[in-house]
């Protein structure tokens, strides 16, 4: 699994929540910008704009994580455009 994979690259990390989409009470979806601060080979790195979803379902009664997506935007993106590329 990729999430593993990433952690066991890094001594120490911690996601710090920027700014939080809230929902509905009742609803099953959430949405945060995050800042992601990790060690790694005795260094501090911070990766800033971590966009980060969560997804919930009901299952007998309790709410569970159905599944999670987190992504860094590409600045290499001029303004406005969505994709990189000169033209």
């Amino acid at each position: 699994m990729q999430l593993l994979r990433d952690w066991s690259q890094s001594e120490h990390g911690e996601i710090k929540i920027i700014k939080f989409v809230p929902t509905l009470q009742d609803a099953f979806w959430s949405a945060a910008i995050c800042n992601a601060h990790i060690i790694i080979d005795g260094t501090q790195h911070t990766f800033e704009h971590l966009r980060g979803t969560l997804i919930a379902e009901q299952e007998d009664g309790v709410w569970k994580i159905a599944h999670t997506h987190c992504s860094f935007p590409d600045y290499r993106n001029a303004e406005n455009n969505s994709f990189p590329v000169n033209g």
